[in-house]
């Protein structure tokens, strides 16, 4: 989708391109993938850090989880990329 929107339209090449996530869902090979289709920002579905509310409102991680999600999207893919 990214790669046919900067085909068919003039897009600076340090346009903002946002991902939306889930925590849950969130794996270091899915953020290299994102980043190299050129995403680089992303907002996860985490609406708060504390278990008892995240089971409170029906959510499938957990606080750790949405901790390290963040922490992996950070984490460049390689020596030579750069983190989201």
């Amino acid at each position: 989708m990214i790669a046919a929107c900067r085909n068919s339209f003039t897009i600076a090449r340090d346009a903002e391109v946002t991902l939306e996530t889930n925590p849950e869902t969130s794996t270091r090979e899915r953020m290299s993938g994102f980043r190299a289709a050129g995403v680089n920002r992303v907002s996860f579905g985490v609406q708060s850090f504390r278990d008892v509310e995240l089971k409170r409102l029906g959510r499938i991680h957990s606080a750790e989880r949405a901790r390290d999600a963040v922490t992996e999207a950070r984490r460049p893919a390689s020596p030579t990329s750069r983190s989201i």
